[in-house]
């Protein structure tokens, strides 16, 4: 039997019910979104699918209401209300943090800053990412000129430009501008888009890794690279589990060997596949 979401497995409130509304269609083919709201005390499903639809924020009385309906202990609730407020302070970014402290502190828990599809299709571009990582080199000190000399995969210098131009805007970076020389200084790294959204952008952003990993194989030495992939047969009804439990992976692998500071060489993208980005030297200096 497929096993229930558990809250404290997410960082997102609207991802665990999107899940436990999953989970109820696995095991009762029957179960709908009316049934669902008649049992949380709606009227309609109307108010419960704009919330998970990400239309509105769940409002106190819903709130209240999910709370009963999921019977959570003082622990749950606190921590569900945690959520629903981490989600509504997306505007604000004080807010935001004092929220991530507070799960922290209490929960050991540290959500990344969840960013939406409209705010991920201004900068769904790989090399964004790449930018926002450079602050944990070594020898930062880049241009976005410098940075394309360091690729892995050839990058029109404009290409760049546009990414930083984006990513000022967005408030992720702040551009520091010198003798003709663009340089920047990355705001807020921890971020994720939405676990599960259907969008075009996200979908062309990891079509994009793919292409880098189609030319890292070819381009980058093995010793520098990890690719490796299985066939394995499973229930259908465990695909959930087996999702949370390669985020889980993702997070941990993260955690373990992300450099927290300016001691960073290289820069590598992890899409269940490791590989280089960039090519600096040993000592990670670039190329100017």
């Amino acid at each position: 039997m497929e096993t229930k979401p558990n809250l404290f497995d997410y960082t997102d409130y609207r991802v665990f019910l999107q899940s436990y509304s999953e989970h109820k269609r696995h095991v009762n083919k029957q179960w709908s979104y009316q049934t669902w709201a008649l049992r949380l005390g709606l009227k309609n499903n109307t108010s419960i699918l704009k919330v998970l639809n990400g239309q509105r924020e769940a409002g106190k009385e819903i709130q209240a209401k999910i709370i009963k309906y999921f019977n959570f202990d003082a622990d749950q609730e606190r921590f569900f209300l945690y959520l629903v407020q981490l989600s509504k302070a997306k505007g604000d970014i004080h807010k935001a943090s004092k929220i991530r402290k507070a799960l922290k502190k209490e929960f050991n828990v540290v959500p990344k800053k969840t960013i939406d599809e409209k705010v991920f299709m201004t900068f769904s571009h790989w090399i964004s990412m790449v930018i926002r990582q450079c602050n944990r080199l070594k020898s930062f000190n880049f241009s976005a000129m410098s940075l394309k000399s360091n690729l892995i995969v050839e990058l029109p210098v404009h290409k760049i430009e546009s990414a930083l131009n984006n990513l000022s805007q967005l408030g992720m970076i702040e551009i520091q501008k010198n003798d003709d020389q663009t340089k920047w200084v990355t705001k807020d790294l921890g971020i994720q888009t939405t676990e599960d959204v259907i969008s075009k952008s996200i979908q062309d952003y990891h079509k994009n890794i793919m292409s880098l990993a189609t030319t890292a194989i070819g381009t980058v030495e093995v010793t520098q690279r990890e690719f490796s992939s299985t066939t394995i047969a499973m229930k259908e009804s465990d695909i959930e589990e087996a999702k949370a439990y390669l985020r889980n992976f993702e997070e941990d692998f993260c955690n373990k060997f992300e450099v927290k500071n300016k001691n960073a060489d290289q820069i590598y993208i992890f899409n269940m596949q490791l590989f280089p980005i960039t090519k600096f030297d040993s000592g990670g200096n670039y190329e100017e």
